[in-house]
C-alpha cells in the first residue's frame, strides 16, 4: 500500500521542543500554526475560537499567548472593527508568527546569559566563603 501525499499539513523543526514550552503552549502554536496565512504568517482566531479549539478556558489562551510572545515564537497587535453604526469595537488580536530560528537564538542567548549569571553568583559566594574572617568562640 502507497502512503497519499500529505496535504493540509505543517512541519514544524525539532528545535521548537527545547524551548520549554509548557503543553498548553504547544497545543496553542499548532493551532495558530494549521489557522495562519502561509503567505502573511497571520491568523485573527478569537479566544472563544481558540478556547473551544483546545478544550480550555479564554483565560488560559490569554496566559499562553502571553507564554508564546514571551518564547518570541508570537507577536500580537489589537484589531479593530467598525459596527454599521460607525461605532469603533475591538477586534480579534492579529497574531503574526515569527520564524521559529529566532526563538531558538533568542533562547540560547538567554541560557547564556543565565550561565554567566550563575557563575558570577558562584564566584562570589567563593569569595565570600574565602574571606571569611576567622570567628572567635
Amino acid at each position: 500500500m502507497k502512503n497519499a501525499p500529505l496535504a493540509n499539513v505543517f512541519i514544524v523543526p525539532n528545535e521548537v521542543f527545547i524551548l520549554g514550552l509548557r503543553p498548553t503552549a504547544f497545543m496553542l502554536y499548532f493551532y495558530l500554526l494549521y489557522r495562519e496565512d502561509r503567505k502573511t504568517y497571520t491568523c485573527f482566531p478569537s479566544y472563544r475560537n481558540i478556547s473551544q479549539a483546545l478544550g480550555v478556558t479564554k483565560k488560559t489562551v490569554s496566559k499562553y499567548v502571553g507564554e508564546l510572545v514571551d518564547k518570541g515564537l508570537i507577536e500580537t497587535r489589537h484589531t479593530h472593527m467598525t459596527a454599521k453604526d460607525g461605532t469603533i469595537l475591538n477586534g480579534n488580536l492579529e497574531y503574526h508568527l515569527l520564524p521559529l530560528d529566532s526563538a531558538i537564538e533568542r533562547f540560547y542567548e538567554e541560557q547564556a546569559e543565565r550561565a554567566k549569571e550563575e557563575q558570577r553568583i558562584a564566584l562570589q559566594r567563593k569569595l565570600f566563603e574565602e574571606y571569611q574572617p576567622a570567628r572567635v568562640s
